[in-house]
């Protein structure tokens, strides 16, 4: 994980609004393209991934470990593309 995510994480963690912000639009072409492996729907998928969003925004301070960022935001946005199905 690169460092300046690493950062990112760390401020997110500590309320940062901006630094949640920037993060998760970092991840947003990779968030898109795991809800649109389990939806196949190109609509469904971007739906799915702006909420995910919404969600890892109000949830972030649940994340434990910062490395472990994109894994815990992969769970998230896979829950509720399963959950869109």
């Amino acid at each position: 994980m690169p460092v300046e995510d690493l950062e990112r994480i760390r401020k997110a963690l500590e309320g940062d609004a901006e630094a949640t912000g920037s993060l998760l639009e970092a991840y947003r072409d990779r968030t898109y393209a795991w809800a649109l492996g389990v939806l196949r729907n190109a609509a469904e998928a971007e739906e799915v991934v702006g909420k995910a969003t919404i969600k890892a925004l109000e949830t972030i301070g649940t994340l434990r470990d910062p490395e472990a960022f994109s894994t815990w935001l992969y769970r998230l946005v896979f829950r509720m593309s399963l959950n869109a199905k």
